[in-house]
């Protein structure tokens, strides 16, 4: 009886019937958020916007008790056309 038993549960797993997952994967440890605006989009916009999203990290960051966030890298006014590639790069470390 246990030997059925073994055999119809390996039979399940085998056959995807029944999830398994001996090493679940970690949750990433890289967040990207990519934002685009249309041609044309005021600068001062633009950087209220930025300043948004970075307070609103440290924000969620404090939230989930702090030093999560080691750094936050910013590109503002990235563009690809091209061959020509212009960008302004700035970090922010913590």
């Amino acid at each position: 009886m246990a030997f059925a038993v073994a055999l119809v549960t390996a039979g399940l797993l085998a056959g995807g019937r029944i999830g398994f997952n001996f090493f679940p994967a970690p949750e990433p440890s890289v967040l990207y958020a990519n934002v685009n605006f249309v041609a044309g989009t005021d600068r001062a916009r633009v950087d209220r916007f930025l300043d948004h999203l970075q307070a609103t990290l440290e924000e969620t960051d404090r939230a989930l008790g702090g030093e999560l966030v080691k750094m936050a890298v910013v590109r503002h006014g990235a563009t690809i056309a091209g061959e020509h590639r212009a960008a302004a790069p700035t970090r922010r470390d913590r």
